[in-house]
């Protein structure tokens, strides 16, 4: 007669022979898989834990780059995303909707509103798009600029005339991240933050958590992120509070401003007749994104201070967008500048449709992630010749070979999905690069960690730039 434990036995050798014969079958099923044929590290087969490791590091661009590097245009990241970074397939991804958003977007769904950044249905994001847009166009723009100059390079400009008058270092990272978030709070929040002085604003604590809370869904899905995360979760909702106050008080005024917020409140949907709700109008502000300029050549400062003397031969002349958009080497560092240092540091993650797509010589079966990051796309010596070096004189060829370099070039991403604000971001990175290098020298603190770091943004390791300055007399 059989024991209990003779019993047992028996069985869990039935049950182990079970799972090692489901296990066999499922990494001969991994291996076999479509994507099996691509170009990468043969782990990536089976899992993506590079991918994971290098995303909490803040290394996924280096990451990425070495991996084109060494595998050639098209990489496997996992069994179910492959990298792209040759110029035709990147265009080919981004310059429709025939690749939709991939559901990674799900994650900067705020308040559970969708917005113009998640939303992944192409019908409903041109509807968004075509009441959102007149915000952000150049026509736009020539009203902004007051309020830029006010809320943010004037102030900055202040700031660090105190700090020279007290022979005290400047953090340049910290003062461009302050003037960024209070020109955003005045244009689209209906007031300054005043980071720049008084440095105490809960708006800083509120986007942290954010980001964090992004990640949390990332990983968890948004259920499960909130109860795991609660004090992310509390920042959000106050940030979205927040929102909506300044919202409301808005819609009281008789006679409102026109800056963003307004712009946002008066949309309306040509078909029908809707305009957002306040809780979608918070959302749309929520997503708006800064940028941080970084320089580092003083030849290539040099050149440029050069240009704005030429242009302004008096300091006490004001620098003015008008007269800064056409400056060719002013545009050609920026234009570097965001190149190395791309806005969008994140991946721009989309969808093979289901019927596939033939993408650097290789079929990518439907529904496979399409990872694009611009920092690869940038870094890619098939793209741009010595792509690691910091060379304004790049775009300051001949108009085929820049357009042909523009192929590649997607610090604001491309095509259908290009980001809205990149004229609001040109013009903020024109006139503070003009109006504080025409007033002051920048001298960099030596042993500081200025590699590249992805964080929320694409930061300095060391999340600082320390600089000596002085004030310029001639």
């Amino acid at each position: 007669m059989w024991s209990l434990f003779e019993f047992s036995s028996a069985g869990m050798e039935v049950v182990l022979l079970l799972a090692g014969v489901y296990t066999v079958y499922k990494a001969v099923d991994l291996l076999m898989a479509p994507l099996a044929s691509i170009p990468g590290p043969w782990h990536t087969k089976l899992t993506g834990a590079s991918r994971l490791i290098a995303l909490l590091r803040g290394t996924s661009g280096d990451h990425a780059v070495d991996l084109h590097r060494t595998y050639g245009p098209i990489v496997r990241l996992d069994p179910t995303a492959v990298s792209v970074t040759d110029a035709g397939a990147v265009r080919s991804v981004l310059a429709t909707h025939r690749f939709r958003k991939s559901e990674w977007y799900r994650v900067v769904q705020f308040g559970g509103e969708r917005n113009v950044l998640s939303e992944r249905d192409p019908v409903q994001y041109k509807s968004r798009k075509k009441m959102i847009a007149p915000a952000f166009s150049n026509v736009s723009m020539l009203s902004l600029e007051p309020i830029i100059m006010e809320a943010g390079v004037d102030r900055m400009i202040s700031v660090i005339e105190t700090k020279c008058v007290k022979e005290e270092p400047v953090d340049l990272f910290k003062l461009l991240m302050h003037m960024t978030l209070d020109v955003t709070g005045a244009v689209a929040f209906g007031g300054s933050f005043n980071m720049l002085s008084a440095d105490a604003h809960p708006i800083t604590s509120w986007l942290h958590g954010v980001m964090m809370l992004a990640v949390g869904r990332y990983m968890a899905g948004s259920r499960f992120s909130s109860l795991l995360l609660p004090g992310y979760a509390r920042d959000e909702t106050e940030l979205i509070q927040h929102a909506v106050k300044m919202i409301n008080q808005r819609r009281e005024l008789r006679h409102p401003p026109t800056d963003i917020l307004q712009s946002l409140i008066e949309a309306v949907d040509e078909d029908t007749g809707e305009g957002l709700s306040t809780t979608q109008l918070a959302s749309e502000i929520i997503t708006l994104l800064a940028m941080i300029l970084l320089f580092e050549y003083p030849e290539c400062l040099q050149r440029l201070l050069s240009e704005l003397d030429e242009s302004f031969p008096s300091l006490k002349e004001p620098v003015t967008h008008s007269k800064v958009i056409n400056l060719p080497y002013l545009n050609a560092v920026l234009h570097e500048t965001l190149r190395l240092r791309p806005p969008v540091s994140a991946n721009l993650p989309r969808t093979v449709p289901p019927e596939g797509a033939v993408l650097c010589g290789q079929f990518v079966p439907g529904g496979t992630d399409i990872i694009i990051s611009p920092y690869a796309v940038a870094n890619d010596a098939r793209n741009y010749a010595h792509p690691s070096i910091f060379n304004p004189d790049r775009w300051l060829v001949g108009s085929e070979l820049a357009s042909e370099m523009k192929q590649a070039y997607i610090p604001f991403s491309m095509g259908a999905r290009a980001c809205l604000g990149q004229n609001l971001a040109w013009l903020e990175l024109r006139v503070t690069l003009a109006a504080i290098l025409r007033r002051f020298t920048f001298e960099l603190v030596p042993g500081q960690d200025l590699r590249p770091k992805v964080r929320a943004l694409l930061e300095p390791a060391g999340a600082k730039l320390i600089v000596v300055v002085s004030k310029r007399t001639s």
